[in-house]
């Protein structure tokens, strides 16, 4: 009976052991959260699909990549990339990865105050 149960044992501790290994290879790396907020769309390009963000002084303007799993919003509501205007107030999160790259995460717009 003690075998059955060391083997079960062994058999759930590997187990584990990959999931912990999946999970961990599916996370990035080496990536970095950025969050903005009080910022602006300053421009789009929708052949390369970035945009750059216009932030309060002293930060310099930044680039964001948007992917396949970048999530965008236009004043609440689920919005595609063709909805975005320069101009626009913005906020949300990217992540920057090991080479530099800043892809959005979840983006939020909505028009801004003239």
């Amino acid at each position: 009976m003690k075998t059955k149960f060391t083997d079960l044992a062994r058999e759930i501790f590997l187990a584990a052991l990959i999931l912990l290994i999946l999970i961990g290879s599916s996370l990035p790396s080496s990536a970095e959260t950025i969050r903005f907020a009080r910022s602006q769309i300053e421009s789009i390009d929708r052949t390369n699909m970035t945009l750059t963000i216009k932030r309060p002084a002293p930060q310099e303007p930044v680039t964001l990549f948007i992917t396949s799993r970048t999530r965008l919003f236009k004043n609440g509501e689920p919005a595609t990339s063709s909805e975005l205007e320069a101009g626009d107030a913005i906020h949300g999160s990217a992540h920057r990865s090991a080479d530099g790259k800043i892809d959005g995460v979840r983006i939020y717009t909505r028009k801004a105050k003239n």
